[in-house]
């Protein structure tokens, strides 16, 4: 188990006090919606518009805080900053360590989550 998801349990069975099998189901959908909702951000990026970007970065940083995750939270808290305040390059870093601390997070998707993953993907794509 990598720190975020041990981070999110430890938040969701401490502080919420939500049982085991209700932690492994939100862990797991919020696994899948921080993958998409990062995917998000990316194109976000890719644009010259800073609302979208800022509006992107704004929905991580709520999923990532409603896992407890605050730390990444912060992260998404810049990008939404630096897309606020202009900053394409301060926006382009943040993302990529979101990217980078979260990758082991999403590595641990079971094979449902990665199908389900795969298949947004595709339907995005489309």
């Amino acid at each position: 188990m990598n720190h975020a998801e041990a981070t999110a349990r430890a938040y969701l069975r401490r502080t919420l006090g939500f049982p085991e099998k209700e932690i492994e189901e939100i862990v797991s959908l919020g696994r899948v919606a921080l993958a998409q909702a990062v995917d998000d951000l990316q194109r976000a990026l890719a644009g010259d518009d800073p609302v979208p970007l800022a509006d992107a970065a704004h929905a991580v940083k709520g999923m990532l805080r409603n896992l407890g995750l605050e730390e990444l939270a912060g992260l998404a808290r810049q990008v939404e900053e630096q897309a606020v305040g202009g900053s394409q390059a301060g926006a382009r870093e943040a993302v990529a360590a979101l990217r980078r601390e979260l990758t082991p997070f999403w590595d641990q998707a079971t094979s449902g989550e990665a199908s389900i993953r795969t298949m947004d993907r595709a339907a995005i794509k489309a």
